[in-house]
C-alpha cells in the first residue's frame, strides 16, 4: 500500500506571487539595448557553432573510439588472454612466456599495437616488447582503481609517462586496461594499446551531422521567438532569482536557528551537566573515603546517569546541526547517520551511487539529509527494524538532474490510510513534505503492516 505525501508544487501562494511579479516587472516596452544584445547573442551563437561543433565532434569521436577500444579489449581478455594465462608467468616460466608470446603475436597482427601485463605492485611481467619485461612503475590511481572495482577503463595515452617511453613511435594511441586472473586467482592488469586512426574520419562525420541541424534550429528559433524572447527571458530570470533568494533565506534562517540551538545546548546545558557529573563523582569519592559506602554508591549512580544524559544531548546536538554536512558533504553526513542508527540496534547499509553527490550543495543537499535523518529516526523509535537500506542516487530529469534518496527498513510497517494527521511518528515527514514544495521535490511513503516501510525522496539539483 502506498501513501504519497502531496508535494504542493507550486505552493498555494504561487499565483499571488506570480501576479505580483507581473505587476512589478512588466513595463511599457522592452529596452532597445536588450533587443540588440539578444540579436547579437543569437548571431554570435550561430557563427560560433561551427567552431564549437568541431570541438564537440572531436570529443564525441574520441568517446566513441574509447568505447570501441574498451569493447575490443574485453573480448580479447575473456576469449584470448585469460584462457592462455599461466601462473608461471609471474616467475618467468618459459612455457608460460611462450604461451603468452603466441597470444601477443596473434593480437599484434590485428588491432593491438602493444600489450602489457602488470602485477598489482606495478611490475610488468609480460609485454610484446621484451625490453619492458621486468620494469616496474607505480600504477596510476585509475589503474589501481581498476584492480579494485574490476571494471575496465580507457583513455588516450599520455606518452610523457615513463612507462610509455617505448611507444613514442606508435603515434596517437588508446590504452585500455582491465583485470585478468591466472588459474590460481592471481589478479593482473591487462593493458592494450590501439591506434586512434579513425578519429579524423569520425570527427568529420559527426561534425557534418551536427552542423545543419544545430545552425538551422538556432536560426529558426531566432526568427520565431525574437519579438518576445528578451521580455520572457528577463521576466523568467527575475522570477527565478526572487524565488531562489526566498528559498535560500528560508534555509539559511532554518540553518542559523539550528546552529544557534545546537550551540546553546552544547555551551549551556551540556557544560552544566558535565560540571554536575564531575561534582557528583568527586562527592562519591569523598563519601567513600569517609566510610559512607551506600551514599558513595548512590552518588556514583547519579554521576553515571548524568554522563548518560550528556551523551544523549551531544547526540541530539549532532542531529540538530550535523557538522559533517557543511564540512565534508552529504555522503559523509549520511555515513554518520548510518553509524548512529547501527549503534542503536538497526544495521544500516548505505549505498551512494557514483556521481550522486557531484556538485551538490544548498537546498537539495540539506533537504536530502533531513529526509534521511527523519526516516532513520522513525526506524529507531517506531519500526522495531533490524536492517535498513539507504541509497542515494541521481538521474537525469526533464529540467535537469534529480537527486533521489530511498530508505527501506524491515520493521513492523503500518497502514498509511489509518495514520491520523497529527500522529507524532509521522509528523516529521509531513513537516518535511511542506519543505518539499518549496524546493520542488516530493516524498513518497510506502508501507504495510508487517512488510516494513520505504521512504522515497526526489529533489531537483540546482
Amino acid at each position: 500500500m502506498t501513501a504519497t505525501l502531496p508535494a504542493r508544487w507550486p505552493p498555494a501562494s504561487a499565483p499571488r506571487r506570480a501576479a505580483h511579479h507581473r505587476a512589478r516587472v512588466s513595463g511599457p516596452g522592452t529596452p532597445r539595448r536588450a533587443l540588440v544584445h539578444f540579436a547579437l547573442a543569437g548571431v554570435t551563437t550561430v557563427l560560433l557553432i561551427a567552431v564549437a561543433g568541431a570541438f564537440v565532434s572531436r570529443t564525441a569521436a574520441e568517446d566513441q573510439a574509447v568505447d570501441d577500444a574498451r569493447r575490443i579489449n574485453g573480448v580479447i581478455a575473456r576469449t584470448v588472454v585469460e584462457p592462455h594465462l599461466r601462473d608461471g608467468l609471474l616467475t618467468g616460466d618459459p612455457a608460460a612466456v611462450d604461451a603468452m608470446r603466441e597470444v601477443a603475436t596473434l593480437l599484434t597482427a590485428g588491432p593491438v599495437l602493444r600489450l602489457k601485463l602488470w602485477t598489482p605492485d606495478g611490475r610488468i611481467v609480460y609485454s610484446d616488447d621484451e625490453r619492458l619485461v621486468g620494469r616496474q612503475y607505480p600504477l596510476e590511481p585509475d589503474e589501481a582503481e581498476v584492480l579494485v572495482t574490476g571494471e575496465a577503463a580507457a583513455e588516450i595515452s599520455d606518452l610523457s609517462r615513463a612507462e610509455n617511453d617505448l611507444e613514442h613511435d606508435l603515434g596517437t594511441l588508446l590504452e585500455v586496461y582491465r583485470p585478468v586472473h591466472t588459474p590460481s586467482g592471481q589478479v593482473l592488469l591487462f593493458e592494450t594499446y590501439m591506434p586512434l586512426s579513425s578519429l579524423a574520419s569520425r570527427t568529420s562525420a559527426i561534425w557534418l551531422q551536427f552542423l545543419p541541424i544545430t545552425i538551422g534550429a538556432l536560426v529558426l528559433l531566432q526568427l520565431v521567438q525574437f519579438p518576445l524572447a528578451v521580455r520572457l527571458a528577463r521576466q523568467t530570470a527575475r522570477a527565478r532569482r526572487d524565488r531562489e533568494v526566498m528559498l535560500y533565506r528560508s534555509l539559511a534562517a532554518s540553518d542559523a536557528e539550528r546552529r544557534r540551538i545546537a550551540a546553546d545546548l552544547h555551551d549551556g546545558v551540556v557544560q552544566d551537566l558535565a560540571a554536575t557529573s564531575i561534582a557528583l563523582a568527586g562527592a562519591a569519592v569523598e563519601a567513600e573515603q569517609a566510610g559512607s559506602r551506600d551514599e558513595s554508591g548512590r552518588l556514583h549512580v547519579a554521576a553515571d546517569a548524568v554522563r548518560a544524559a550528556i551523551r544523549s544531548l551531544r547526540s541530539l546536538v549532532v542531529d540538530i546541526h550535523p557538522p559533517n554536512l557543511r564540512r565534508t558533504g552529504l555522503a559523509a553526513a549520511l555515513g554518520d547517520l548510518a553509524a548512529t542508527t547501527t549503534a542503536r540496534g538497526a544495521a544500516v547499509t548505505l549505498v551512494v551511487d557514483d556521481g550522486a553527490t557531484r556538485g551538490l550543495g544548498g537546498p537539495a543537499e540539506q533537504f536530502a539529509f533531513r529526509v534521511a535523518q527523519e526516516a532513520l529516526r522513525n526506524v529507531v523509535a517506531h519500526a522495531d527494524a533490524t536492517a535498513v537500506d539507504v541509497r542515494l542516487s541521481r538521474r537525469a530529469g526533464a529540467h535537469g538532474d534529480l537527486l533521489g534518496l530511498t530508505v527501506t527498513d524491515d520493521g513492523a510497517g503500518f497502514d498509511p490510510a489509518a495514520v491520523a494527521p497529527d500522529d507524532r511518528p509521522h509528523l516529521g515527514l509531513r513537516l518535511l513534505d511542506d519543505l518539499a514544495g518549496d524546493v520542488g521535490g516530493r516524498i513518497d511513503v510506502t508501507s504495510a503492516p508487517g512488510a516494513g516501510t520505504t521512504v522515497t525522496m526526489e529533489v531537483p539539483v540546482s
